[in-house]
């Protein structure tokens, strides 16, 4: 009998020295130590101190890393605008419109208008002087600008190339395509611009012909 409650015993200490290793290990509880096991008086101090030191040691080290990210900062922000870029919008914007004449085959007036600082729809009307008979033209392109091939010192000077279409109408009446291809130069006063331009034309109706249009031409800005 006695030896039955000896066993019985060990058996009940062993089984409640188990559960108080198991309720105060966070290893096995899944905590944190700091929050499963409250400290002593005595080591109370000695963990202020490591939390200070721990607190002094993090923002020592994001001071000593902010300078290293400021440089960053700034080529990204220098980097993140070309030149071209900057330069279209700082000589055009969106709803500027040019009216002006246009010089050479055919002689007439010419018109642009900004759609954005490097795209813009231009039209003319001109009287086709070449040959006996006089025609009178109307044509529109739909254009791209490039800033970045040509630079000047000041104003802009973007090449720019388009597609459109052109109609004649006289004795000699015809319906085709052209491609504009040409150069402006836009003052930086935002008042003027010159441009220099050849558009080979494709005619097919009545029946297929390859002309072209090409000349100078003066253009003045308004609504600025």
């Amino acid at each position: 009998m006695p030896s039955k409650l000896m066993k019985m015993l060990a058996v009940s200490l062993t089984t409640l020295c188990m559960l108080l290793i198991y309720g105060l290990s966070p290893a096995w509880a899944g905590g944190n130590p700091t929050l499963s096991v409250k400290p002593s008086e005595d080591q109370a101090p000695y963990l202020m101190r490591q939390q200070v030191v721990q607190s002094t040691t993090s923002s020592s080290q994001q001071l000593a890393q902010q300078p290293s990210n400021q440089p960053e900062t700034r080529s990204q922000t220098s980097t993140s605008r070309p030149f071209y870029q900057s330069m279209a919008e700082s000589v055009t914007e969106p709803g500027k419109f040019e009216l002006g004449i246009f010089g050479g085959e055919p002689l007439g007036l010419s018109a642009k208008l900004w759609l954005t600082p490097t795209r813009a729809i231009d039209a003319g009307v001109g009287w086709n002087l070449v040959g006996d008979d006089t025609n009178l033209e109307f044509w529109a392109d739909y254009l791209l600008h490039s800033f970045d091939v040509l630079r000047v010192d000041s104003g802009a000077l973007p090449l720019y190339a388009g597609f459109g279409a052109r109609v004649r109408f006289g004795e000699d009446s015809r319906f085709g395509f052209r491609v504009p291809l040409g150069t402006q130069y836009i003052s930086a006063s935002r008042t003027i611009s010159l441009f220099l331009e050849v558009a080979p034309i494709i005619s097919f109706i009545p029946d297929a012909e390859v002309d072209f249009h090409a000349g100078i031409g003066i253009r003045f800005f308004f609504f600025k």
